[in-house]
């Protein structure tokens, strides 16, 4: 696997609290999502055209039962659903030494195809460079730096789709490429239910 399932099980262990009470909303930066040794076939193959192999491996993973259950108890959501029309997902080459990302610039609140809930934003960072980093200022609506965190070669940034405002910040940012996935809820069968369904435990 490119995903390090030992970490995330250590991390998942902790609970949600990190990311339900982060300010200035609830967000989640892990520093080794993907192994180390498999960080730069992954950087070439997000710079390719189409999928290959190993493109296609990740977005396997990341939609499998596994990651899902360890993303469902970092962030204390209701149980997740991935998206196998990847709306809204997919590869990003970063060209400029800053760049900003709101939910305002592509928010949307229903799966177009399956009218499902969008709930959560994940961005995974990989570098041509095994130690390279990069900073990411968690910003209020103002514009606000409320909390700036490094980021590291695999890792991986958690947000609510619908509130955030961040600011990447690359000394080198043609050494960075990333993959946004989006993670949604099936509202409408809790609601019927009249509960939501309890979360991933350990």
């Amino acid at each position: 696997m490119l995903a390090d399932t030992d970490f995330l099980f250590r991390q998942a262990k902790s609970g949600a609290d990190t990311f339900t009470q982060a300010q200035p909303f609830p967000h989640l930066l892990l520093s080794s999502l993907i192994k180390s040794t498999c960080c730069y076939a992954l950087y070439e193959g997000l710079g390719m055209e189409g999928k290959p192999s190993i493109v296609r491996m990740l977005l396997w993973e990341l939609s499998s039962s596994t990651l899902i259950r360890h993303f469902t108890s970092l962030t204390g959501k209701p149980p997740l659903l991935p998206d196998p029309f990847l709306v809204h997902s997919g590869a990003h080459i970063f060209s400029s030494s800053e760049t900003l990302h709101t939910a305002e610039q592509e928010f949307f609140f229903r799966h177009p195809e399956t009218q499902l809930q969008n709930v959560l934003r994940m961005e995974l960072f990989v570098s041509s460079e095994l130690n390279a980093t990069f900073t990411i200022d968690v910003m209020d609506k103002q514009g606000g730096v409320g909390v700036s965190q490094i980021a590291t070669n695999g890792s991986v940034l958690f947000v609510n789709s619908d509130d955030y405002f961040l600011r990447y910040r690359f000394a080198h940012p043609e050494q960075w490429r990333s993959l946004v996935a989006y993670y949604y809820i099936n509202d409408k069968a809790r609601n019927l239910h009249g509960e939501e369904q309890p979360r991933a435990t350990y």
